[in-house]
């Protein structure tokens, strides 16, 4: 084999890995279970659960989708987010098993990196209305930070100012009873 082949080899197998089988723009659907986010999710198979399934896969076809509770707040408000396995990974879930919750958690969050996975705003155990699609380039908490941040920078678009002010004024009072500790919201 010459190194051209070799290199294109290496190269297609890369790009077979980032194909896309699953529409990330249809994954989620308002109203639905964050665990079951469309009607063509099938055969779940969940990995952590408590009272509600929090992390597992589902498959679309023949695409397997892990998703996650990536955060839960103190009120009924969570981001999920989910993103496609790979083919090797996906043909490797029937021997997968984990000695520990960190395990697991470790796990999922290599399986987010470096990937483009789809994130939503869950209430309830229901699907919002905001959900989109990020790449996950430092971890999943980061980029559920990155999220919410523009979740909350979405605020700006709302027309009734008064609507705005208020949801700025209830992040502030959220924010202090949160980070108490913080300088600059001391001096509120």
């Amino acid at each position: 084999m010459t190194w051209l082949q070799g290199s294109l080899t290496v190269l297609l197998g890369m790009i077979r890995r980032e194909v896309v089988t699953v529409n990330l723009d249809s994954l989620v659907k308002q109203g639905r279970l964050p665990w079951r986010p469309n009607a063509q999710s099938k055969d779940l198979e969940v990995f952590h659960q408590y009272e509600i399934p929090l992390t597992g896969i589902f498959w679309m076809g023949q695409a397997a989708v892990l998703f996650t509770m990536a955060f839960e707040g103190d009120g009924d408000l969570s981001v999920w987010s989910y993103v496609e396995l790979d083919e090797e990974v996906a043909a490797g879930l029937p021997a997968l098993t984990f000695e520990s919750l960190e395990m697991l958690d470790d796990w999922v969050d290599s399986q987010f990196l470096g990937r483009e996975a789809v994130f939503a705003i869950v209430r309830e155990d229901r699907i919002g209305s905001r959900w989109t699609r990020i790449h996950v380039e430092s971890g999943l908490l980061e980029a559920t930070d990155a999220f919410l941040t523009a979740v909350i920078q979405s605020l700006d678009q709302v027309e009734d100012t008064a609507s705005r002010i208020r949801a700025k004024i209830a992040g502030l009072d959220a924010a202090r009873s949160e980070l108490p500790d913080s300088p600059e919201l001391l001096k509120i």
